[in-house]
């Protein structure tokens, strides 16, 4: 008999308290309790930033000695196997191998089929997100999230009373819009689904387009109406701000000033048939080492990526790897390796400068099947999977609570989309 995910209702639905951390260890805090229904509530560290990624949470019951929620690399493996619908998977786990069953949620030694043990399944809430008054799209807290979420899971169209801070709002699901209540300013609010989307969307790069006699690169400049330069401007957008608020006292109390910051002054499209093809044939090799194009994996992402004090010509006309392994640096957080964020604000202490404007890349980066790490200098390529035998692609981690990183240990598993400039 299978063993159904935990609904979000009732007794059952969850709740996140601010997390204990631990510092230098894998294992976040987190507590379970029984309700007079007697199912189980999960209080998760899901305000913890690497377990937010999670679609699911596996956690053991009744809690184990010393912790009360899987660790970060276990979660991940065990999220992978279930949105992909594998019934069971093999992880290593408290250094041993262990075999656990999605459909009946139990889980016991691969030498000791007898001691076995249960879990739960808990599905994490679908995050929401609010367009701030500098322009940068930010989550809503635990709380309000989950009224949020509740509410379109109700089917409701308004959520009349949410308090943030000292302000109170109406939520407006069907107009996707927050209302202050006693201002009447309204924002634009983003389900994650709509966020995920504008992170990733197809990018066609022409193979058999005729660059200049003698180039091996061709660039042309967006018009600012394209849907591609939209595209590329609102995901620049979702971390950049687009002004700077300044306060100032006047005698009759304060006015806040909005100051542009960020302008961006072109977006450039790159096109360079012989590296597009050979990144091309590296993701094709990826997907079929990975059971011939899994169709549940996520191959590439688009990325930011600040090239530092290399000007970005060096990678986008180079017509064998564009960004070279040889490049990196072995002091890096997750050892030397190619870097690649989600995050434009977090890459933007790294761009190429020139002439008082700055320059960062959009790639396409083949991330294939990933891994999720902690910050590990000592990482010189992928953890080994738990069959013994392969690889993973890629690790991803995340810095300061919000910014996920992506780090690739090859040449050649990022192609230069699109090169932007902006002005501070």
């Amino acid at each position: 008999m299978k063993t159904p995910v935990q609904p979000l209702t009732g007794a059952n639905q969850l709740t996140e308290p601010k997390p204990e951390p631990s510092p230098g260890s894998t294992t976040p805090k987190g507590t379970l309790s029984r309700t007079n229904t007697d199912t189980v509530t999960a209080k998760y560290p899901a305000s913890q930033a690497p377990f937010k990624r999670f679609t699911y949470y596996f956690i053991p019951v009744p809690p184990e000695k010393n912790f009360t929620i899987f660790d970060l690399q276990t979660t991940h493996k065990l999220d992978k196997a279930k949105t992909r619908g594998i019934p069971s998977t093999i992880v290593n786990f408290n250094g041993r191998k262990h075999i656990f069953d999605l459909e009946t949620c139990t889980y016991h030694p691969e030498s000791d089929p007898k001691f076995v043990k249960n879990f739960q399944i808990v599905r994490r809430p679908e995050q929401w997100y609010y367009q701030d008054v500098d322009g940068t799209i930010q989550p809503y807290d635990p709380e309000t999230n989950f009224k949020i979420f509740s509410g379109k899971e109700n089917g409701l169209e308004i959520i009349p009373d949410v308090k943030i801070g000292h302000h109170e709002y109406e939520i407006n699901l069907k107009e996707m819009k927050q209302r202050n209540k006693k201002t009447s300013t309204e924002r634009i609010i983003y389900s994650e689904s709509v966020i995920t989307s504008m992170k990733n969307w197809p990018v066609f790069i022409d193979k058999k387009t005729k660059v200049p006699e003698g180039e091996t690169t061709m660039i042309r400049q967006l018009n600012e109406n394209e849907p591609e330069y939209k595209k590329v401007e609102a995901y620049f957008r979702m971390n950049m701000a687009s002004f700077i608020l300044k306060k100032e006292r006047t005698l009759t109390g304060s006015k806040t000033e909005l100051i542009p910051t960020n302008k961006i002054t072109k977006i450039e499209k790159i096109v360079n048939p012989k590296l597009r093809e050979q990144w091309e044939f590296l993701l094709e090799k990826i997907k079929r080492d990975n059971n011939d194009n899994n169709k549940n994996i996520e191959y590439t992402k688009l990325l930011w990526h600040g090239s530092g004090t290399l000007p970005p010509p060096v990678i986008y006309q180079d017509v064998h790897y564009g960004w070279k392994i040889n490049y990196s640096s072995a002091k890096n957080l997750w050892g030397p390796g190619l870097y690649f964020g989600e995050d434009a604000q977090y890459c933007h202490k790294y761009v190429y400068r020139t002439g008082g404007r700055r320059q960062i890349f959009l790639a396409e980066v083949i991330i294939g099947d990933d891994i999720i790490s902690l910050e590990d200098d000592t990482i010189r390529e992928p953890w080994m999977k738990d069959d013994g035998k392969t690889r993973y692609d890629s690790v991803c981690g995340v810095r300061h609570e919000k910014s996920w990183i992506w780090v690739v240990y090859a040449s050649g598993r990022a192609y230069p989309c699109y090169l932007l400039e902006y002005e501070d």
